[in-house]
């Protein structure tokens, strides 16, 4: 059996195939046969990697109990919090699941200058866990990349307000990652305009509560808040004019919102993208995979032990604390106070007195939003390429 350190190679070299962007020129009959050979790398790559972890069990199978492989566990970080950290947690739920690992989200979390960062940790074999890990890395900076870009130093104003605008970014926004800040202390104000470097209308429009006060170090000059944005919208506009486009609008307090639709959106494509890849995977994998699939699931409740209960006759941990859900081996009688009649006659489980919970209710979608994170999640890497291994640039929306 190869060792995984080739197989890894193997999968890295699919990357040349599956990273090719469209250019402009590109036909649609063109771009088509570019993406069916970019479907036809990833689903080899899923090939090898599930290929090798059947072979690894039936190697392992070979091998005395005590001697065979144990899972592993992996820390792995969701970001700062922010209104994209729920669909990154769906990403990597989504890829744990795809390579045959398990994942527990909020295992820690830790205080940074950037604000509360969230911690997972990732349950599975050493080859399914370096599999997520590569294939997670990659995935999660190419989707931070586009939902929560920065200012790249290689892109004038005006392709950076673009992108930066079309991540959802607002004017203001923009001006913050640019340096600017708002000045809201009254006596920092007066101090300024006496030092003569806070213009007197500003001032005058500030008393009179129709501007806000803003402040950039770099180049020691105050402007209003309605100046500031205007650097980054007319920056936008010229953008998008050179691009032969229409300007995008957000609306007034939308930018949260975008930026969550456009995460939605995104998680929505891996998923699927991530299905097709599995729906041609060879029937019959998942039971040679059994047995792996129980130790597994049992090394994650290990972690955990006070959250399960332990079987006294299999001795194993049961997410069931009354029948046993390995070996069902009846552990403890039901309660009777936990026991609805009602309930176990009706067909959907539920009577009148235990209805089912309520339907969330979502607010509208920003169609726009959601069709930009899709669109971009149709050009991530699901080869687990080298880009996971590395400090990749972020690249804008284009």
């Amino acid at each position: 059996m190869a060792s995984y350190e080739k197989i890894l190679a193997r999968v890295q070299k699919l990357i040349a195939m599956a990273e090719k962007e469209r250019v402009p020129g590109c036909t649609d009959e063109e771009w088509a046969a570019t993406e069916a050979e970019q479907m036809r790398a990833r689903k080899m790559a899923d090939a090898l990697m599930l290929q090798y972890a059947i072979e690894e069990v039936t190697a392992e199978a070979t091998k005395p109990i005590g001697e065979r492989a144990k899972p592993t566990s992996l820390e792995v970080s969701m970001g700062v919090h922010s209104a994209v950290t729920f669909y990154v947690q769906q990403v990597a739920s989504r890829i744990a699941h795809h390579t045959r690992c398990k994942i527990r989200h909020y295992s820690r979390t830790e205080r940074t200058d950037a604000g509360l960062e969230y911690f997972s940790t990732v349950y599975g074999f050493d080859s399914d866990v370096a599999y997520f890990n590569v294939l997670y890395t990659t995935v999660r900076l190419h989707m931070l990349g586009a939902l929560r870009p920065g200012i790249s130093p290689a892109l004038s104003l005006d392709e950076n307000a673009y992108a930066l605008h079309a991540a959802g970014f607002n004017w203001l926004e923009i001006a913050k990652l640019y340096g600017w800040q708002k000045t809201n202390t009254s006596g920092r104000i007066s101090r300024e305009r006496e030092r003569g470097v806070l213009p007197e209308d500003l001032y005058d429009k500030w008393m009179a509560g129709k501007a806000e006060v803003w402040y950039h170090e770099g180049d020691d000059v105050y402007q209003s808040n309605w100046q500031v944005g205007g650097i980054y919208k007319r920056a936008c506009q010229r953008a998008a004019r050179t691009r032969g486009e229409r300007h995008m609008k957000l609306p007034a307090g939308g930018t949260k919102n975008f930026r969550e639709d456009a995460a939605r959106g995104y998680a929505s494509m891996i998923s699927t993208r991530l299905y097709q890849i599995e729906r041609d995977r060879p029937i019959g994998t998942g039971v040679a995979l059994a047995g792996r699939i129980d130790d597994l699931e049992q090394f994650y409740r290990e972690a955990r032990p006070n959250a399960y209960t332990r079987c006294p006759e299999c001795h194993k941990l049961t997410a069931d604390p009354y029948t046993c859900d390995v070996c069902g081996h009846g552990i403890a009688p039901v309660p009777e106070d936990q026991v609805c009649q009602k309930c176990a006659n009706n067909p959907s489980g539920h009577c009148r007195d235990h209805p089912r919970g309520s339907r969330m209710r979502y607010r509208d979608t920003n169609e726009s939003a959601y069709r930009m994170g899709a669109n971009h999640a149709r050009t991530a890497d699901l080869t687990g390429g080298s880009r996971g291994t590395t400090s990749a640039p972020r690249r804008p929306i284009s």
